[in-house]
């Protein structure tokens, strides 16, 4: 231990549209944050969601992107005057009322918890830099070519390994990485953990990066872990409202303010070659990544030419709406 105590970042890992029903694309999000920050996030978060949203801390209200930013949240909101957070919050003590007692709510106290669902979630990214976290996505378009052999980890898992591993390397020398996934069925969990197992110990990139992220993942309920709930919200955002250049999929425009504020916050880096070199970390590598292919190199046809859009100069980390440039 003569380096001193060893430093952890944890890295919270979501979710959205990975069924592929209705979403426009499958999102892996992440959000990073030193361990020292976790708890102060953790209690400034429910601290947030009863303020705003009412809800009380014994009740474990899972604060989720469906719940909180769908099209239908957003037309409720503008159904009445904006509210003052004191009559807000009023109203949504009567709607809730209203519930226990098996009443409908009217249409200003609907409004009022849609109102507060929106501001929840600006403050709730305003937390997110407050605390210095740093978010990390991969986006895959819908139609992407996918992997044959499901048995190895898939591209956009790779990728965000990638940037987190750049991250951490950014930091002082003795801190790991921590993996915290949201928990899925028993089944899908271990297939994820036995993919994970394999590229970190068969694979020369999972090699090295093994030396500063565990590469054993963690898994906690959604619901009871507020940093999960929070890359839910970004991978939804990101999902809907986030766009690129080289990105086809179209935006709500509603989400802009949101989407804005989640791009301002990705990772801004230098890539870690595999081959370590004198002056290696010279070219810049941006945390949210589109994948427009699934496949590994040895399944796609020989004469495909194609690079990810992560890969292409002057293209990743461009947003169409962000003013911000790579």
């Amino acid at each position: 231990m003569g380096r001193g105590y060893a430093r952890a970042v944890l890295y919270f890992v979501d979710e959205s549209g990975i069924d592929l029903k209705k979403a426009p694309c499958s999102v892996l999000a992440c959000v990073g944050v030193e361990e020292a920050n976790v708890w102060p996030f953790a209690q400034a978060f429910l601290k947030l969601k009863g303020d705003v949203l009412r809800f009380p801390p014994s009740q474990a209200y899972d604060a989720k992107g469906t719940k909180l930013l769908r099209s239908r949240i957003f037309k409720l909101a503008v159904a009445a005057a904006p509210l003052s957070g004191s009559d807000r919050a009023a109203a949504i003590d009567v709607l809730l009322e209203k519930n226990a007692r098996g009443e409908d709510a009217g249409l200003e106290e609907l409004a009022a918890l849609a109102q507060a669902k929106l501001v929840f979630v600006d403050r709730a990214l305003d937390l997110a830099s407050q605390f210095g976290m740093t978010i990390f996505a991969s986006i895959v378009p819908r139609d992407a070519p996918q992997q044959r052999d499901a048995s190895f980890l898939r591209k956009d898992f790779a990728y965000l390994f990638e940037r987190i591993h750049c991250h951490i390397c950014d930091g002082a020398d003795h801190a790991h990485g921590v993996l915290i996934f949201d928990e899925q069925d028993k089944a899908l969990s271990l297939g994820l953990m036995d993919q994970i197992h394999r590229y970190f110990v068969e694979t020369d990139r999972g090699k090295q990066r093994a030396e500063r992220m565990i590469p054993m993942p963690f898994f906690v309920h959604s619901e009871l872990t507020p940093a999960i709930q929070l890359a839910d919200v970004v991978a939804y955002i990101i999902n809907w409202g986030l766009r690129m250049l080289r990105m086809p999929e179209a935006a709500r425009a509603e989400l802009k303010p949101l989407a804005d504020k989640v791009f301002g916050l990705r990772y801004q880096g230098k890539r870690v070659p595999v081959a370590r070199r004198i002056s290696a970390r010279k070219e810049p590598i941006w945390g949210i990544a589109y994948i427009e292919d699934l496949r590994p190199h040895g399944e796609k046809p020989q004469l495909d030419f194609g690079r990810d859009v992560d890969a292409t100069e002057g293209t990743v980390g461009v947003s169409k709406h962000a003013p911000s440039k790579a």
